[in-house]
């Protein structure tokens, strides 16, 4: 029977060790398709429009090109501001067949004052870029007004952690794992004192421990306590690598990820006697700061992959679909020995191994708690993986 096998699984003859393969078929597989997005965003450019007095500057004429289309509008007396001529030029930016599908212009709001108008040129598709120039009377991409580069996703690498980053999306969007997708999680306890016990339990990356305090003097000093006694046990586990850290401010401990991505939970009680000490707990946990609440699978090597000729890796690239297995066995590459079910724990640090699985526990990284490391292949750096959506 093949490690990790569930009821009712069925499995074809194990494929040759490929990374981002499924080594072992079974009836009982998941697959989900995502598209490759993230940390896309699309271009925007701005125009500044100098103050317009009604009347005095009729006959001004604004013109631009973008891609290489040109417009152009010229002010009429009844035009109020500048602010009104900047919607005129949007509408004639926006009915511009050339520029329609690639472009939404709009007026917005110049945060100068002054009477300044500003046109928002927005690109209609992230990551894809549009050129702009000015000719009369614009003034492109001023200060602190909000344009932006287009900035395309990064390729995905198969083999590699998928984490789901938009359900809601009409073609659900996914990216490789990496911090930069979360934010840290922070949780904190402001404490009234009471002279009895105080009992708070964390769990970090599988790892619970219960910390227990005598409070005797205020809950200041309870606080210290609580927040060294945690820390001890969090150093003495994950050593120097990093976890979350435990810091105090008067009656307020505040527990904190040292690893966007890296989640953990917590809760407190007093004990035996409770008298009138309590708590207030304030915690931001979320799919937005803990992986293991996020939806995750494994990229699939599939027809959809390309070869990247600078790196000679397997690739999936910007807007192309993943396949990636919620359920199954995958071929991933990792370093190291392995055992059986040994915990799998991914990188999140951006750049060239970002979404790798590995065997052990280190300071940019966070054990998945559905994956887990299975068969090693004998004189390779290749493994087969068993995930599971659940």
């Amino acid at each position: 029977m093949p490690p990790f096998q569930m009821p009712g699984e069925v499995y074809s003859v194990a494929k040759p060790f490929v990374i981002g393969q499924r080594v072992l078929i079974s009836l009982t597989d998941k697959t989900l398709f995502w598209r490759n997005s993230a940390p896309q965003r699309a271009q925007v450019s701005t125009y500044e429009l100098a103050a317009y007095v009604p009347g005095a500057d009729a006959g001004r004429i604004y013109a631009a090109t973008i891609n290489g289309v040109a417009f152009s509008y010229t002010g009429l007396a009844a035009d109020a501001a500048a602010d009104a001529v900047a919607a005129k030029i949007a509408a004639v930016i926006n009915a511009e067949p050339l520029l329609g599908g690639k472009v939404l212009a709009t007026a917005g709001t110049h945060s100068g004052g002054g009477g300044l108008g500003l046109l928002v040129v927005t690109g209609r598709e992230a990551g894809v870029t549009f050129t702009t120039a000015v000719t009369t009377n614009l003034t492109l991409d001023p200060a602190s007004q909000g344009s932006q580069s287009a900035l395309t996703a990064n390729v995905a690498h198969v083999g590699r952690l998928i984490v789901e980053t938009d359900r809601s999306a009409s073609a659900p969007l996914g990216a490789e794992a990496v911090g930069s997708l979360f934010s840290a999680q922070v949780e904190t306890y402001t404490l009234t004192y009471e002279a009895v016990d105080w009992n708070l339990e964390i769990t970090v990356e599988g790892e619970t421990h219960t910390a227990s305090i005598l409070q005797a003097v205020d809950a200041d000093g309870s606080v210290t306590a609580m927040a060294a006694a945690l820390n001890a046990w969090l150093d003495a586990t994950f050593a120097a690598a990093g976890s979350v850290v435990a810091s105090a401010a008067g009656a307020v401990l505040t527990l904190t990820s040292e690893q966007a991505g890296r989640g953990f939970v917590t809760r407190s009680w007093f004990g035996p006697n409770t008298g009138t000490a309590a708590v207030v707990k304030t915690s931001n946990r979320s799919v937005s700061t803990d992986i293991e609440m996020a939806r995750y699978g494994v990229s699939d090597h599939t027809s959809s992959v390309e070869r990247d000729p600078t790196t000679d890796e397997t690739v999936i690239p910007a807007n192309r679909g993943i396949t990636a297995v919620l359920d199954g066995h995958v071929g991933v590459e990792v370093s190291g020995s392995i055992t059986a079910g040994q915990a799998a724990y991914v990188e999140l640090a951006a750049g060239s191994t970002s979404g790798r699985l590995y065997p052990s526990h280190a300071a940019t990284r966070t054990r998945v708690s559905r994956v887990a490391l299975v068969r090693k292949a004998s004189g390779f750096d290749l493994a087969t993986l068993r995930v599971r959506e659940s």
